[in-house]
């Protein structure tokens, strides 16, 4: 992944309310969109299967969680500012099915980690 695009990926995460949304037409505003575009284009290769579905949502499900309420504030905003259409078409399925999703991975068990002992190592 790409500086630019974590970074924006950040940005959306940060994104609680419509007061949270930067200036329109800013260099965040901008690298918001780009970063939409991304996860949309990854949505829509989740959808058309050409990329493994299992892969998509296994590796990028608590990322999609944390953009997910970020993203629908921008989606509103873009709606609210007269748009005829409903942008990042993909991207609203994706979102639904990383909110609903378990990994059997320890991201998702945590109690797990601390069952066999594998605490992280205390900070200095």
């Amino acid at each position: 992944m790409s500086e630019p695009l974590q970074r924006g990926r950040w940005l959306i995460s940060e994104i609680a309310r419509p007061g949270d949304l930067p200036k329109d037409r800013s260099p965040d505003s901008y690298l918001i969109y780009r970063t939409l575009g991304w996860f949309d284009t990854l949505a829509m290769y989740h959808q058309r299967r050409v990329v493994p579905r299992r892969w998509v949502i296994e590796v990028w499900h608590h990322s999609l969680r944390d953009i997910s309420t970020g993203a629908k504030v921008m989606r509103h905003d873009r709606l609210e500012r007269g748009q005829d259409y409903v942008p990042w078409q993909y991207l609203w399925p994706l979102l639904d099915d990383a909110a609903h999703y378990q990994s059997r991975g320890l991201c998702c068990r945590s109690q797990d980690l601390a069952a066999t002992g594998s605490q992280p190592a205390p900070e200095p």
